[in-house]
């Protein structure tokens, strides 16, 4: 793992939501292939998802929205493997539509529970992709909470040549401030 970076974002008014997310992560090897030729490959993966919704439940201690939108992919791949003449470059970009849920549940006065699931692609650029997350939030004061919990995503991508059944997931740490 080269870099990593992920940041969510969201705005509650009334029943209307909105969510978005931007996730980048790069990955490079060398090594050899066969008896010792020198090989070297690397992946880029940009992902930027947006949608907007309605608060389908709502009472004093818990939410559930529902909501539909677009997530679209940036990826680039190098490999070379000089010894052999080999050297390709592959890049893709797609966007997927997309549909989720999310649902909060208020545990005591400060703690905090969230479950967050989404479906997209149905064969527009993905087969499928699956992101699910959960987290469990701890409101310090007023206008902060902070949160930990855990995301994933599966990606199923068979297009142009390239195929992709990637799992990306791990702990998620975040920092929210109301105004």
């Amino acid at each position: 793992l080269d870099a990593a970076f992920f940041l969510a974002a969201g705005a509650e008014r009334g029943r209307f939501v909105a969510i978005g997310d931007f996730s980048h992560v790069a990955l490079s090897k060398s090594g050899t292939v066969g008896p010792g030729i020198p090989a070297t490959g690397s992946t880029e993966q940009t992902i930027l998802s947006l949608a907007a919704g309605y608060r389908a439940y709502a009472d004093a201690r818990a939410s559930v929205d529902v909501f539909a939108g677009v997530r679209t992919f940036w990826l680039d791949a190098n490999v070379a493997v000089p010894g052999l003449g080999v050297s390709a470059s592959p890049q893709r970009t797609f966007a997927d539509p997309l549909i989720g849920l999310r649902a909060r549940r208020l545990l005591t006065e400060r703690w905090s529970g969230a479950l967050h699931a989404d479906f997209g692609g149905f064969g527009a650029g993905t087969d499928l992709t699956v992101v699910a997350a959960g987290t469990l939030s701890f409101r310090a004061t007023r206008r902060l909470t902070l949160s930990a919990g855990y995301r994933s995503m599966w990606i199923d991508y068979n297009g142009g040549g390239t195929i992709a059944d990637v799992v990306i997931g791990g702990p998620l740490f975040g920092v929210t401030w109301r105004f």
